[in-house]
Formats: C-alpha cells, structure tokens, sequence
C-alpha cells in the first residue's frame, strides 16, 4: 500500500499507518486533504446542542475526524495534553481565539478567521476554543497526532 493520506482512510477500512507524525507530515496530510465536501458527506452530521464529532480514522498514531459546528456552537478552552491539532476548513468560516494563562484568569491573546482551505495547527499546550459564529455552517477536518486521549478544559474567571 502507499503513503497513508486522508484520502486512503476515507477509502479503506484499515489503510497502512505505521509511523508518529510530527507536524511537517501532519501539515502535509491536511494540505493534500481532498478540498471537495461531498467527499466527506458520510461523515457530516451536526448536533442541535453542541458541534458533533465524527471519526474517519483512529490508530496508535493518529485520529482524524470530521467536525460539523451549527451556528453559534463552540468547542470549550481547551488544550490538547501532549497531541498535535491540524484543522482544515472544508465549509464555512472558522473562529479561533487562543488564550495565555494570566495571573488570576486566562486572557485572550489573538482571534483569527479561517476561510475554506485554511489550515491552522494547535499544539500540544496551546489552549484555544474554536467557534462557528457566522450564519453558515461549518465543517472542518481535525487530525489529532497522536490521537488526542486527555485534553485540559479551562474556565475564564473574572475577578
């Protein structure tokens, strides 16, 4: 079998992944990702409370997933314990807002926006929410390496 990408583990129900990845190569997987959402409409399915996750692939090594985000949904403060996180947009605009932990609480420290084709990486202890906050929905591609088993939820409080 060839080189593990998005496209062979939406095809196969066990494509060949067999090493680590380090962010170049998880880089790489996402830029290459198929662009096209129809692609994906296996996996698409959104949730009326809260942004829905939906696995395309999970080994020792990685996991990727579809993440569909109705309007106004938002992940929590989160980091990601020892896990790369590349996001791709495939639909709609994504809002990321990345946070410092201050004295007393966390401050936000920049907010971007990203168009379909977009690709962001958060690592490891960098601590962000993603956020649909536009009319459309959103549909993004996440590939957590390795697959992400502990993540730290963070509360703002004011003081």
């Amino acid at each position: 079998m060839g080189r593990f990408s998005i496209s062979t583990a939406l095809e196969s129900d066990d494509p060949e992944c067999s090493n680590p990845f380090d962010e170049e190569t998880l880089l790489n997987l996402l830029k290459t990702a198929p662009p096209k959402l129809d692609t994906y409409s296996k996996f698409i399915s959104f949730g009326k409370d809260r942004y829905q996750r939906n696995r395309v692939f999970k080994n020792q090594f990685i996991e990727i997933l579809v993440m569909c985000w109705a309007k106004g949904q938002c992940s929590p403060i989160h980091n990601h314990s020892g896990s790369w996180c590349g996001i791709r947009v495939l639909s709609g605009v994504a809002n990321e807002i990345r946070f410092a932990e201050g004295f007393f609480s966390l401050l936000p420290v920049s907010q971007q926006s990203f168009e379909p084709g977009s690709i962001t990486v958060a690592r490891d202890d960098d601590i962000h929410c993603v956020a649909n906050f536009n009319d459309a929905p959103l549909v993004t591609l996440h590939c957590y390496a390795p697959p992400l088993e502990n993540m730290e939820i963070f509360q703002v409080k004011s003081v």
